[in-house]
């Protein structure tokens, strides 16, 4: 299975409404520190699969995406506060992109697998 070389990753950063703030600015530290990466602006709510709020980024704009996954992969590792964290591939199959495929830090979320294909 390959993964998408235009967009390789996506990084979801899981919050509960008490643990926003931390949250937002772990979000804050990381952009400061891999500027190439993607965001997308929080919903602050769920949104399939997701069965909690988070925010997301992705490798869209990595300059080299395997030496860049693994220097954020280990940020995260380290100051991601006690949040819960999926990093997933982009390989066209979202189901597995987000069971098989995906690396969890922190204790796992349950995700609604029921609008991915």
């Amino acid at each position: 299975m390959a993964v998408n070389q235009e967009n390789p990753y996506d990084i979801h950063f899981y919050y509960s409404p008490g643990s926003e703030k931390a949250a937002l600015e772990v979000r804050d530290q990381l952009k400061a520190q891999f500027g190439w990466l993607r965001f997308e602006e929080p919903e602050g709510k769920p949104s399939a699969p997701h069965t909690l709020p988070n925010w997301e980024a992705d490798f869209k704009n990595s300059p080299n995406h395997h030496q860049n996954f693994g220097e954020v992969l280990r940020w995260l590792m380290l100051n991601r506060r006690g949040h819960s964290v999926i990093v997933h591939p982009h390989t066209g199959n979202e189901l597995k992109d987000h069971t098989d495929y995906a690396l969890w830090l922190g204790e796992k979320v349950p995700l609604d697998l029921s609008s991915l294909k």
